[in-house]
């Protein structure tokens, strides 16, 4: 390894204070060199600028270099910066001042090598898991856990057709062409599917005529479904819905809902909850609202109705309802069915999904 050059630059001038704190150029002192900021012996395997070796360096008194410089020399091989200090000072950290002409040429061969596609030419058979056995046509690395090697084998399904329960063990495979399985198929470490040209499916998911159970789920590391495509192919989670709301401004007094929310939808929603407020508490009675599906009670259980305790201004999250969907076409409404005293700016909150 080559030795770094040190010293001779501008940020190279040994500075100490005068009488009056001002820094000043400091010549004719001694500099010794160290491999760490405090302790340890001094460096002494240093060349001058002419390749004479030297233990350490004296700065400019002036002339040919302004005063106080440290002039050029070499350090240690494989130093690409030392401690420097003179006795009984505090050290500062020195680093070589060609780093420049090193690291430029290293650059340049290291943009060359990312710009190729495979700069070592690596091969699979040189690397140390896989089997030097020369593969066959067709055949893919399938992981060998006695030899602990990845080993030509041949896996079932390739390159299309309609194979049945393939099964992929520690392999990776690409399929080029269509292909229908029809067994299950479990695969570890992603699938990616992309159409083969702009106006093909990447995928297709197809339901049977009298499909009931979920046609896609994504589930959690426990097993539990957290969003799913039903048999109908509405995409469904806990947080993909919809919220109904009715409100009555000013003083909150009992009364049928004329207000109607209607499912235009073409598909049949779940009812999820209902929660119902006050802008002002009521000072005694609770409110209590009733919530219809088509002029009817979905409360077959009237106590089940969402209230407001006096003094607050919510009810809590009300599911005690027993009339749960509600169809294409039909609607939604809500009734004040116990107003409270002095309460008001009602508010009703219907989520479904």
């Amino acid at each position: 390894m080559a030795r770094m050059m040190f010293g001779g630059g501008p940020e190279d001038v040994y500075l100490v204070p005068d009488d009056e704190g001002d820094l000043k150029q400091a010549g004719g002192v001694v500099i010794r060199f160290y491999s760490t900021e405090t302790g340890n012996s001094p460096i002494v395997d240093l060349l001058d600028i002419n390749q004479s070796p030297i233990t350490y360096v004296t700065t400019s008194t002036g002339g040919s270099r302004v005063a106080g410089q440290i002039a050029p020399f070499y350090g240690p091989n494989g130093f690409y910066e030392m401690w420097a200090g003179a006795d009984g000072q505090p050290r500062f950290l020195l680093q070589a001042s060609n780093l420049g002409s090193e690291i430029g040429p290293v650059k340049d061969q290291f943009q060359q090598h990312v710009a190729q596609a495979n700069g070592h030419g690596t091969r699979l058979q040189d690397l140390t898991n896989v089997s030097p056995t020369t593969p066959s046509d067709g055949q893919v690395p399938v992981y060998n856990a006695v030899s602990g090697l990845y080993v030509p084998g041949t896996v079932a399904g390739g390159g299309g057709g309609t194979p049945t329960n393939m099964v992929t063990t520690d392999t990776t495979q690409t399929v080029t062409a269509a292909k229908t399985l029809s067994g299950a198929l479990t695969t570890t470490g992603g699938v990616t599917s992309r159409p083969s040209a702009v106006g093909n499916q990447a995928r297709i998911l197809q339901a049977l005529a009298s499909q009931t159970g979920n046609v896609e789920e994504w589930r959690d590391s426990g097993g539990t479904a957290r969003a799913w495509m039903a048999s109908d192919f509405r995409l469904r989670a806990p947080n993909l819905g919809r919220t109904v709301s009715f409100a009555r401004a000013g003083a909150v007094a009992v009364g049928v809902g004329t207000y109607r929310w209607f499912n235009d939808t073409g598909v049949t929603l779940t009812i999820l909850s209902v929660r119902i407020g006050v802008g002002t508490a009521s000072s005694s009675g609770t409110p209590t609202v009733d919530v219809n599906k088509n002029g009817t009670t979905i409360y077959g259980t009237q106590g089940n109705r969402p209230t407001v305790a006096v003094g607050a201004n919510v009810s809590g999250k009300n599911t005690g309802f027993s009339v749960t969907t509600v169809a294409d076409g039909e609607y939604l409404s809500a009734d004040i069915d116990v107003a409270g005293t002095s309460a008001s700016d009602l508010w009703v909150q219907i989520e479904v999904a």
